[in-house]
C-alpha cells in the first residue's frame, strides 16, 4: 500500500490464515442446486437450476436443435450406458436414418415456401 506522496510503501500483513477457496465442483454443485421459481403447466413450482436447464436442452433437442440433441443424447449415454447395446446396429441406423430425413424433409419444406413467397412478392 503506497502513502499518498507515493514515497513510502507499507507492508500489511494478513490477519491470520487466508480462507480455503471452494473448488469448482463445490460451486458447481451449489449453483446448479439452487431452486427457483417456474410456471409449468400453468402451474407455480420451485424446481432446481439444474433441472431447468435439462428441460431447455431437452425442449431443444425435441425442436430440432442439433446442437442441443447432441449434448442430450451425449447426456444420456453417459449416464445410461447400457442404452448404447440396446440401440446399436441396425436399429440406431434406422432412427438417425429417419431423424435425418425428417430433417431434410423438414428444411426442403421451408426453403420451397420461402422460394414460393419470394415468386408471390
Amino acid at each position: 500500500m503506497a502513502s499518498g506522496d507515493g514515497t513510502h510503501t507499507v507492508h500489511v500483513e494478513p490477519k491470520g490464515r487466508p480462507r480455503s477457496r471452494k473448488n469448482f465442483a463445490t460451486v458447481f454443485d451449489a449453483a446448479s442446486s439452487e431452486r427457483v421459481p417456474v410456471t409449468e403447466n400453468g402451474k407455480r413450482k420451485t424446481i432446481t437450476i439444474l433441472e431447468v436447464i435439462m428441460k431447455q436442452v431437452a425442449h431443444k433437442a425435441a425442436g430440432g436443435d442439433q446442437r442441443s440433441l447432441r449434448h442430450f443424447t451425449d447426456l444420456y449415454f453417459r449416464l445410461h450406458p447400457e442404452g448404447k447395446q440396446e440401440l446399436y446396429g441396425i436399429e440406431l441406423m434406422r432412427e438417425l436414418g429417419a431423424a435425418a430425413a425428417d430433417a431434410i424433409e423438414k428444411e426442403e419444406a421451408e426453403k420451397a415456401e420461402l422460394e414460393g413467397r419470394a415468386d408471390g412478392e
